[in-house]
């Protein structure tokens, strides 16, 4: 089976809210993961590791082997690659570190997309997420993180990565903060006037360097692209 090809792909950066930035893939058709499933155990965990992949993309779960509330308590039967079948019920998506943890390397949490219109949150390796960056995100930096779920994520070329430029952009805020406050005690942001109270809109990450910020509605970032 071949993979779809990938249309284009960018990083979301998500401007409204203090989560990592996102890798976003646009693909020319769906992506199919057929059975059986792949499980390896996880080495000094109660936990296996079952997945499926279509070319890079891989979809996958953890499970300890009995009943549990992920998924919401969900009952299924799924073969497994060696003949067998196993009833599961429950399992959790974790995160890609799980596929570490079974051995199999780094993994990244991306959003797929087929022609514009959401399709699924699957895993891709290191590897690949370095080559799709370096091929449609010319000005993205891939950068180390040292955190197991989370061991890489991406910054604006030449910039301050996201979490650097949220603990300045904290710092400006509060110096302004403190400033009304002294000023008009505890109402501080019902007394203070707009023109005041303007600086401390925070900024959007996606826009510094005198960028044109990054539109927050998800659905409509391909349109926008020209990928609808």
């Amino acid at each position: 089976m071949t993979p779809p090809e990938i249309a284009d792909a960018f990083v979301f950066w998500n401007d409204r809210y203090g989560n990592s930035p996102d890798l976003i893939v646009n693909l020319r058709g769906p992506l199919e993961f057929p059975e059986p499933w792949m499980k390896v155990k996880i080495p000094d965990d109660d936990h296996s590791l079952y997945w499926r992949c279509d070319g890079p993309f891989y979809v996958y779960f953890v499970w300890a082997g009995k009943p549990d509330r992920g998924f919401g308590g969900w009952r299924r039967t799924i073969k497994l690659v060696n003949g067998t079948s196993e009833e599961v019920v429950g399992g959790w998506t974790s995160n890609p570190s799980s596929f570490k943890a079974a051995g199999m390397g780094e993994m990244l949490e991306v959003t797929a997309y087929q022609n514009g219109a959401k399709a699924t949150s699957c895993a891709l390796p290191r590897e690949e997420v370095e080559r799709i960056v370096e091929q449609f995100c010319p000005d993205v930096e891939i950068i180390e993180t040292g955190k197991d779920c989370e061991p890489i994520t991406f910054k604006l070329a030449g910039e301050l990565s996201k979490e650097e430029w949220m603990e300045l952009e904290g710092q400006r805020t509060d110096a302004i903060r403190a400033q009304l406050k002294e000023k008009y005690g505890t109402r501080w942001y019902d007394l203070s006037t707009a023109e005041e109270k303007q600086p401390f809109q925070s900024k959007p990450y996606s826009g510094i360097g005198g960028r044109t910020p990054q539109s927050f509605e998800r659905s409509m970032v391909f349109s926008q692209r020209g990928l609808s």
